[in-house]
This record gives structure tokens, sequence and C-alpha cells, in this order.
């Protein structure tokens, strides 16, 4: 009498193998999970104890200025900042623009409190938006002479043109208390926009600001008029004796209502 030996399985002798290799990945990914998790953690400590030192405070507060002031072409001050990362807020207090020589004062703006709010969409690929900008008690005080010199200022560029000095795109900005000074005429102004997409470039050659400003479901009260919910989109340029507005658009439930107009 003889006996056959059982045919070996292949599929079943590799299975422990396969089953090995699929832990030591396993572990090797949560090693890893774990040190990125740590690291970033760290990081976050190092951010947190380097915020709170006085010195890099204080070095914050001077590099922000100094870089404002070079963006703006006008000295720009802040008395304070406090950043709060677990809201990724950012508070600025006292901000101070001068205007333009020859009349840096009185300021061109204050603002008692300025609030930026970011929002992360993702960090592996550097997406992010402004959430929320809020603005309590901003005071503007713009100035034309009789020859037609403001306190607005030119950013300082080379010889080159458009240069880039505002990018602004904010999901929700509020103006709380502001008050405008044309020439010493007072204006009250509170705003609650949504959307909100300001765009502005300057021409260096011919002195020229250009932008776009767009917003939707906006609340906009100035001086005597009852806020109205309506959408806005309008294109301006900008010189130290004019300003044009070459598009605008404003847009009240059904209602719609365009205009060009020019100031000097």
């Amino acid at each position: 009498m003889s006996t056959t030996a059982p045919t070996p399985d292949p599929e079943r002798s590799r299975r422990p193998e396969t089953e090995k290799s699929r832990g030591r990945w396993a572990r090797i990914a949560a090693w890893i999970a774990g040190s990125v998790t740590v690291l970033v953690l760290l990081v976050i400590s190092g951010i947190a104890l380097l915020l709170h030192s006085t010195k890099f405070h204080h070095y914050l507060l001077t590099t922000a200025e100094s870089k404002a002031s070079e963006t703006l072409g006008a000295k720009v001050q802040l008395q304070n900042f406090s950043i709060h990362l677990s809201t990724l807020t950012l508070d600025l207090y006292g901000v101070t623009v001068h205007g333009a020589e020859p009349y840096p004062n009185p300021p061109l703006l204050l603002a008692q409190h300025v609030e930026v709010g970011v929002r992360v969409v993702s960090i592996w690929h550097r997406k992010w938006y402004l959430d929320n900008v809020r603005v309590d008690h901003p005071v503007a005080r713009i100035f034309t002479s009789a020859d037609g010199r403001s306190n607005i200022p030119m950013p300082k560029g080379g010889g080159g043109s458009n240069t880039n000095v505002f990018d602004l795109g904010v999901r929700h900005a509020v103006l709380s208390g502001g008050e405008v000074y044309y020439n010493n005429k007072k204006s009250v102004v509170e705003a609650d926009l949504h959307d909100l997409d300001f765009r502005a470039s300057f021409d260096s050659l011919l002195q020229k600001y250009s932008g776009a400003l767009s917003y939707r479901n906006g609340h906009l009260l100035a001086g005597g008029f009852n806020p109205v919910p309506h959408d806005l989109d309008a294109q301006f340029e900008a010189t130290p004796t004019s300003f044009h507005l070459t598009q605008a658009k404003l847009t009240s439930g059904r209602s719609q209502f365009s205009m060009v107009a020019t100031l000097k």
C-alpha cells in the first residue's frame, strides 16, 4: 500500500511572509506618522516660545513696519500685535500710516484695531485664504492741495511699471466706526462685506494706480444713507490729481445700476 505525500501549497507558504511584510510596513508607517506629529508639535511649541520672547516680538514688529513702509512708500507704525496659533488669527493694534511728503502729518490712516483670520485649505499644497478681516475705528484723512499734490503715497519702485501693491481676497470683511476726512470734510462709514476682492497696481512711469474692487452681499453705511444689501463690481484709475471710476455695476435684488465718474 502506497501513500501519496500532499502537494505543498505555495500560496500558504507565502502567506506568513506576506503578513510579516505587511506588519513591518504598518509599523514603519506608524513610526513615520508619529515622528511627523512630534516634529509638528515641536515646531509649534518653538514658535509659541519665540512669540513669547520679548526680543523676538520686537524683531517681528520692527520688521513688519519696515516691510510695510518699503512697500507703500510711506512710514508705517504698529503699536503692538498678537498671533493666535490655535485660531490662525493676527491682531494688530495702533496701526498708523503716514501721508506722503510734504504732508506726512496728520497721518493718512489710523486704525485702532485690525483682526485678520486665515483659513488653511491644504498644508501640503500651500493653499489658504483670508477668512475674516475686521477693522475697528479707522480714521482716514485725505488731503489734496490746490496744485494737485496729495498725501496719498506712491510706492517706491525702479524704472519699471505696474508694481502690484495690493492683491487681497477676503471671505468676510467688517469695517466698524470708520471716519473719512477729505480736505477736512467728514464722512462716517460702516461696512459689512462678503467675498471681498481688491486688486491694485501702481505704474511708476505714469504715477497712476489701477485696480478693481468687488464684493457680494454688502451692507454699506455712508453719511446719512441707510444700508441696502447689494453686490458691487468696479474698476478704477487714480492719479495725484484725479480719480476715474472707469466702470462700476451695483446690483440689489433685480435692480442694476451702472455708472462712470471722474473726480478732480
